[in-house]
């Protein structure tokens, strides 16, 4: 799932809104106090070097908007300024609460709760791959290596009939296949199927007739496939020479742990996760 997969990306550091340069927000922006002192006698401050990156400085047109933004960029230096000297209020100590189930009387740690998502998130995980190995690999003969046939809708063609053809399946990603694939809710917890395939020395990706994605066997267990192909599933032609071994469907169980740690029951809740590992526990 997303989340998952993206954990420990680093973002890129934020840039100063007035000068464009990484390191400092506009309050510490020292190239605000070196323009000011030119605009507060109404003279464009061309010497300072053009520091402001987000346009042609040099051009007359931009002066007006240059002026605006230093202004505003100097009263909030000032008010910040003026704001360090005034007493720190004294907020009320806050109660520390479990941030998973929102309880006052523990933490994450020792959240019954939490472990019991945790755990039946894991077996729920577990019951979802294998049936969406039973799907794939078992019904549909779909693995790395495996020979398929494959149709594409006449209107491809202009033949007037649909054209068939072998496909060698030469990547699926089984890493990324997991329980949030059956949620058909977009957001940071949906992952879709992608399968590539290989016709006739073109590399392309398959896809599925709206009437198979529609099928309850197909749509319970994906909501959705990843990619566009006009190369269409249509039968399993020859099983792959060593098809995905079946101690697949034990893993990823790791990203409902992390998962449990970044978000609260309630959010999971109304993401569809709760609802999700309900029924597949």
């Amino acid at each position: 799932m997303k989340i998952f997969e993206q954990k420990g990306t680093s973002r890129s550091a934020a840039a100063c809104g007035y000068c464009r340069t990484v390191g400092h927000n506009i309050r510490d922006c020292p190239q605000v106090a070196e323009d000011y002192a030119f605009w507060k006698d109404y003279k464009v401050p061309l010497q300072t070097g053009n520091p402001c990156r987000w346009f042609n400085a040099t051009q007359p047109k931009y002066w007006g908007e240059w002026y605006t933004k230093c202004t505003d960029a100097m009263q909030k230096q000032l008010d910040y300024k003026e704001s360090l000297k005034k007493p720190k209020k004294t907020l009320p100590k806050r109660k520390p609460t479990c941030g998973f189930c929102g309880s006052e009387h523990h933490n994450r740690r020792n959240c019954h709760k939490m472990k019991t998502f945790i755990k039946e998130a894991g077996q729920a995980n577990e019951n979802w791959r294998r049936a969406a190995y039973d799907l794939l690999v078992t019904k549909l003969g779909i693995s790395v290596g495996a020979a398929i046939k494959v149709k594409k809708d006449r209107y491809y063609g202009n033949t007037g009939k649909d054209i068939e053809n072998v496909a060698l399946v030469t990547d699926v990603n089984w890493d990324k296949l997991n329980l949030s694939c059956a949620n058909g809710r977009w957001g940071d917890y949906m992952q879709g199927l992608s399968i590539g395939i290989m016709i006739d020395g073109s590399r392309c990706s398959l896809s599925f007739n709206r009437d198979f994605q529609q099928a309850d066997g197909f749509q319970s267990v994906f909501s959705s496939v990843d990619g566009y192909g006009s190369w269409k599933y249509d039968s399993k032609v020859a099983n792959a020479p060593k098809p995905l071994d079946e101690s697949w469907v034990s893993e990823y169980k790791e990203a409902f742990d992390y998962l449990a740690k970044k978000r609260s029951h309630l959010k999971l809740q109304e993401e569809g996760i709760v609802r999700l590992v309900a029924k597949w526990k």
